[in-house]
């Protein structure tokens, strides 16, 4: 029983044979949020790991990826981050939750098969499938089909499953994770797989060796990738020498700064070639701090320019292949989140007056977004109209 909230349940399952049997299918709890109530709609529906959604979205479409892929109506278990799946409506939360370390059957069986699919196209009916179900995805049965193509045996011995279904009204989507960790817990974190002192050996190991191209002196993002000039880099490596006093990691810092002015001038010095995260901090340590300035400023302004009256910033492909992601324009909070924070950080290190009402304006905008996606270009999705409920039958899953 889920402790702690308005209601609780934990439903148990369980088949046995007289006679030695193939079992293609065993389903067990399963719920159909919403039918004969509020039916298709929904403020919130979860999948941790694989779908979270709004309104009139749909699971499995093809919002995020391209099918075959886009199918999640019985992944994995391994994609899930947390065993759970939860509908919210009316300020009401429902779910369901599991053990995913659970014996099920002979021979050391563990864990369960997820059933998803809101609103409910798989059996096109007006509610929110969520269940489990065995045998196990993908040991016998294949992903996002529920007949086994490799029975289970069942015996005397039998099989059974257990899961808790839980229903909070006051609470949000975002409660769940809270809800789960109460009814099972959180694994204990492993061992770290190394020393700080290797773990740190690894890191320079990477950014001396394996992305350094000795050709043009210069780093690559990841193997494979064109070099450039990373002064981000050169910073990380910085915080190395000033951890080991190594004489080698300081000579590189001193040739990717060389190289950077040589062909960028003191404010490439400013550059975040090669970095997601890192930004403008290598003048700080090595100098040019002024020309550094001018650099990061370079970098905003077509921010600033591109920047909405309302505070957010629009979907805009910039090759063929990102165009099939979104219509030009169309808005999510990745699209704007990056751009305020680096107007919110420019504002800061140089104390300008237009980045910070800007960045403001952005944090105000950014309200309107409950879920965060499309924090690169090939995760924006599109914002138009989209419904899979017509297009994925029953039959065409098998």
């Amino acid at each position: 029983m889920v402790e702690g909230f308005a209601s609780g349940a934990r439903g148990s399952t369980r088949l046995r044979s007289d006679a030695p049997r193939e079992l293609l299918h065993f389903a067990g709890p399963m719920l159909r949020v919403g039918d004969g109530a509020f039916g298709e709609k929904k403020e919130f529906a979860l999948l941790p790991g694989l779908e979270m959604l709004e309104r009139d979205e749909v699971s499995s479409s093809t919002r995020d990826a391209a099918p075959p892929l886009h199918l999640r109506l019985a992944p994995h278990p391994y994609k899930l981050t947390l065993p759970l799946m939860a509908v919210q409506q009316g300020g009401v939360t429902v779910g369901l939750l599991w053990d995913p370390l659970q014996m099920w059957g002979r021979e050391g069986s563990v864990g369960l098969s997820p059933l998803f699919a809101s609103p409910n196209w798989y059996e096109n009916e007006a509610n929110h499938l969520l269940g489990v179900f065995l045998p196990r995805v993908p040991e016998h049965v294949p992903e996002n089909e529920l007949l086994a193509q490799r029975p289970a045996l069942v015996d005397r011995s039998g099989v059974s499953l257990r899961a808790e279904i839980f229903c909070d009204p006051r609470g949000t989507i975002f409660d769940v994770p809270a809800i789960y960790a109460e009814a099972f817990g959180f694994p204990k974190p492993m061992e770290p797989p190394r020393s700080d002192e290797e773990e740190l050996f690894l890191s320079r190991h990477g950014f001396m060796v394996t992305t350094w191209d000795p050709e043009t002196q210069k780093s690559r993002h990841c193997v494979g990738w064109e070099p450039r000039n990373s002064p981000g880099f050169a910073t990380l490596l910085w915080y190395d020498f000033l951890a080991t006093g190594d004489p080698a990691v300081r000579e590189r810092v001193e040739l990717i700064a060389r190289r950077t002015i040589e062909e960028e001038g003191p404010e490439g010095l400013a550059s975040p070639a090669n970095c997601h995260i890192l930004r403008w901090e290598f003048p700080f340590y090595y100098g040019h701090v002024r020309e550094g300035l001018r650099g990061a400023r370079r970098q905003i302004e077509p921010i600033l320019r591109s920047q909405t009256p309302e505070g957010g910033w629009g979907f805009q492909p910039s090759n063929e292949r990102q165009r099939t992601l979104g219509k030009p324009g169309d808005v999510v909070l990745g699209t704007c989140a990056h751009r305020a924070l680096l107007l919110l950080k420019y504002a800061r290190i140089a104390g300008d007056q237009d980045a910070l009402r800007a960045g403001l304006r952005a944090l105000e905008f950014m309200k309107r977004f409950s879920i965060p996606r499309g924090a690169q270009a090939w995760e924006c999705p599109p914002l138009r109209a989209r419904s899979a409920r017509c297009c994925l039958g029953r039959r065409s899953l098998h």
